[in-house]
């Protein structure tokens, strides 16, 4: 009997828990490699706005990214933070085009972004 409610509690207390973050998987991968591929960076850009098929990669980056733009990055970890900023502004810079539609598909109003770019804890020395 105690055994069996050893393990009720067990798979209680995992199925509430919270995932405090975001896969750390592919912290290691060298962002630069896809930002200046034009031919990744389309495929990753074209998966994200629902213009074509998703890698598994693009897949768990599209599912990621809705929640991180919410919560500003706030499961992100440092190395994350960094690799959200430098595409940012890579894309601002370099790829406004793209930018404008992440920005009309995840946030039409204007206001999670405004919020995030203005946020000198999230654009700032991260």
């Amino acid at each position: 009997m105690r055994i069996e409610l050893l393990c009720l509690a067990l798979v209680i207390a995992c199925v509430g828990a919270e995932i405090t973050g975001y896969t750390t998987r592919y912290d290691h991968i060298n962002l630069d490699d896809i930002l200046y591929n034009n031919r990744l960076l389309k495929n990753y850009y074209n998966c994200m706005v629902g213009a074509g098929r998703c890698t598994a990669d693009a897949t768990k980056l599209k599912l990621y990214f809705p929640d991180a733009l919410n919560t500003k990055c706030s499961k992100c970890t440092p190395v994350q933070k960094k690799k959200v900023k430098r595409t940012v502004e890579f894309l601002m810079k370099y790829k406004p085009e793209m930018w404008e539609g992440l920005v009309k598909k995840y946030d039409p109003t204007g206001e999670l972004t405004k919020n995030i770019l203005t946020d000198p804890a999230f654009l700032g020395n991260v």
